[in-house]
């Protein structure tokens, strides 16, 4: 081919290429413009063959004829006749410049491209093609009305279709045969090599984001009858692919000893189902900082350890998992969901063990008693009474021997009290005594016994992070608000938020005489747990007798049951009597009859033979007896001891007055011989 010639300026040439017969190009085309009427322009071998392309553009409407000649060597002419027309318009697309949201392989993304054509003509389309094999673009419609809105085409975009090359097509090549199940093994431990083949995933979105290569632009051309590659560009994003919602799952504080649980919720992102499992690492595979330890405290629960299939674009709750705290520490460990996209995805699980406790400030309830709470100011009173009474009656006993009297026979005591209503009226005035609590009224003195009660206020203070909630008590293991005197006032549940405090109150009522009551108050909370007291009361000595004083203990049921047992006593004392002196009757009618043992022995009524036929089989024992005889035996002896003791002082004053008369004697002798 020796030159190529065309006659209008608004037309240019082509040369795309020369071809062998094999469809291999051996030559690169290039333009050949109106100016250039060159020549040697191609060389054709045999079987080959050169592709030239026409282009118009004016600006200029309306129709053209023209011609492009092709001249060869062998003065041969090849005519190619060329007809155009140009019309005024243009092709704009909606949106002017399409964007895809971040995307990654496994998931697609779908975009519908709307246009509006200004030409007074239909328009027809005729293709479309993309720069970039990611980016999918279809045809759905063929003609374009004037100034109609049409959607022309339906793209989409899939980061895992082949066109990458170095780094991204690793990568393609890795994430695109993430969907097959059986590339992994759901029934094996989580082992090195699996968390090795994510952490290396991981450096390839490194890598890909430093590189700028997860921002992808494309260009999507249109073909139309009027306009030729009629340009939309494109903008899509690489993302990573995630699985679940929260990179991380914080337990609330819990209480040492129990257990909280969360559910994971677990998201597929990909248009295909999603294979998951949640699995811990071994404990020799952990080879990052966040698996800090393998005896940690989280663990999955039953129905939590299967494996799960979830639909596309779907969402699933899995779980519980368990935060189990064994002591007041923080914790954390890593959770891996395992799948079939993304190989691995670690959840960071953290959570701190606390408890609630109850501190008494003092560390004890001790309740130290004094003379105040044994009402001790009115047993003094009492006591100056009497020692004015002594006094004024003019009696020589010291005032200590008169207290001693105090605790004398009950015959000594109703003198007393005789006495004391006597001079009582008197006694007030002049000495200003309130003798409210002498019954005047009843004709006798009585001082009101009142139970002892002494109540005391304790403070408890929760000293950590977590409420404490107390249910129920218990005294020396005896459920109840009461129990060995000790009793809490308002006994009821209640809870002691963090450090805040409580206070208790707790009354103690001795129901016997002693200086020590030591008992343990238990404090069982909702956990299960318990909280151990000591709770003690404290006596002095020298306040016992005033303890003993302020009886009754036992309060009204206590006395009632005293007034039974005094009752039966002289009821049984009475029917003893009534059969002696039965028997004597009948003895003096029936002969003479030895009741005593021995003369002058004590007549004991329970060894009467009637009487001992009425009493109980544990009273006439051989015990019973045997004491009988040895309190008999005790008794002689103490009289034989007293006989020879009488005796021996009979005889010693015998024998001195012997002594002094034969003294006298002597002297009197002695006397007669000085006179004579």
């Amino acid at each position: 081919i020796e030159n190529l010639s065309f006659s209008d300026p608004a037309v240019n040439v082509f040369v795309e290429g020369l071809w062998d017969a094999n469809q291999v190009q051996v030559k690169v085309g290039r333009q050949m413009l109106y100016s250039e009427q060159s020549t040697r322009v191609a060389l054709l071998g045999p079987g080959q063959r050169l592709l030239l392309s026409v282009q118009v553009q004016t600006t200029e409407t309306g129709a053209a004829d023209t011609f492009l000649t092709i001249h060869t060597r062998r003065k041969e002419t090849i005519t190619v006749p060329i007809r155009y027309e140009s019309v005024l318009g243009k092709l704009a697309f909606l949106p002017a410049k399409l964007l895809f949201e971040a995307a990654f392989p496994g998931s697609v993304r779908s975009r519908t491209v709307a246009a509006r054509s200004s030409f007074e003509r239909p328009v027809e389309v005729l293709d479309v093609r993309s720069s970039d094999p990611r980016i999918i673009p279809e045809l759905i419609t063929k003609t374009l009305n004037p100034l109609a809105r049409t959607e022309i085409a339906r793209v989409q975009y899939d980061p895992s279709n082949l066109g990458l090359s170095g780094t991204s097509s690793d990568f393609a090549a890795s994430g695109s045969s993430l969907g097959l199940d059986d590339e992994i093994d759901w029934d094996a431990p989580l082992t090195e090599s699996m968390i090795s083949r994510w952490s290396r995933l991981q450096r390839m979105w490194d890598d890909l984001g430093s590189s700028g290569q997860t921002e992808i632009q494309a260009t999507l051309y249109f073909d139309t009858s009027i306009i030729r590659a009629a340009p939309l560009p494109v903008t899509a994003l690489l993302a990573r692919p995630g699985t679940v919602s929260v990179p991380s799952l914080t337990f609330d504080l819990t209480q040492v000893g129990t257990s909280s649980s969360q559910m994971l919720t677990v998201h597929n992102p990909g248009a295909r189902p999603l294979a998951v499992q949640l699995v811990f690492p071994k404990c020799e595979t952990s080879l990052f900082d966040i698996n800090n330890s393998c005896d940690n405290a989280f663990r999955l629960g039953e129905e939590a350890e299967a494996t799960f299939h979830i639909k596309p674009y779907g969402d699933l709750h899995i779980g519980p998992i368990y935060f189990e705290p064994q002591a007041h520490l923080t914790y954390n460990a890593t959770l891996y969901v395992r799948n079939n996209l993304t190989i691995l995805r670690p959840v960071h699980l953290g959570g701190t063990g606390g408890s609630g406790r109850l501190v008494f400030l003092d560390g004890s309830l001790d309740f130290n008693i004094t003379a105040e709470d044994l009402g001790a100011t009115q047993r003094r009173a009492d006591r100056r009474t009497f020692a004015l009474l002594e006094d004024r009656s003019g009696e020589s006993e010291g005032s200590e021997n008169f207290e001693e009297s105090l605790d004398a026979s009950s015959s000594e005591d109703e003198e007393r009290e005789d006495k004391l209503k006597q001079v009582a009226p008197s006694l007030a005035q002049e000495e200003h005594f309130d003798n409210s609590d002498v019954d005047t009224e009843a004709g006798d003195l009585t001082v009101r016994s009142q139970k002892v009660e002494v109540t005391r206020s304790f403070w408890a203070v929760n000293d950590h992070e977590l409420p404490v909630e107390v249910k129920s008590f218990d005294i020396n293991g005896v459920p109840g608000c009461s129990g060995f005197g000790f009793e809490v006032r308002d006994c009821r549940p209640f809870t002691v938020p963090p450090h805040e405090s409580v206070e208790l109150q707790i009354s103690f009522t001795p129901n016997f005489v002693a200086s020590r009551w030591e008992h343990r108050l238990r404090l069982h909370t909702r956990f299960g747990n318990a909280l151990a007291v000591p709770l003690r009361a404290f006596v002095p000595p020298d306040l016992l007798p005033l303890l003993a004083d302020r009886d009754p203990f036992g309060g009204e049921s206590d006395e009632q049951t005293k007034r039974v047992i005094a009752a039966l006593g002289l009821g049984l004392c009475a029917a003893m009597l009534c059969v002696v002196l039965s028997d004597v009757v009948k003895s003096s009618q029936g002969g003479e009859a030895e009741i005593c043992s021995e003369r002058g022995d004590l007549v004991s009524l329970l060894t009467w033979p009637s009487v001992n036929a009425l009493a109980p089989s544990t009273w006439t024992t051989s015990h019973h007896e045997q004491a009988l005889v040895q309190q008999r035996a005790a008794r002689r002896d103490r009289r034989d001891a007293q006989e020879r003791h009488e005796m021996e002082e009979a005889h010693k004053h015998h024998q001195q007055q012997q002594h002094h008369h034969q003294q006298q004697q002597q002297q009197q002798q002695h006397h007669q011989q000085h006179q004579h």
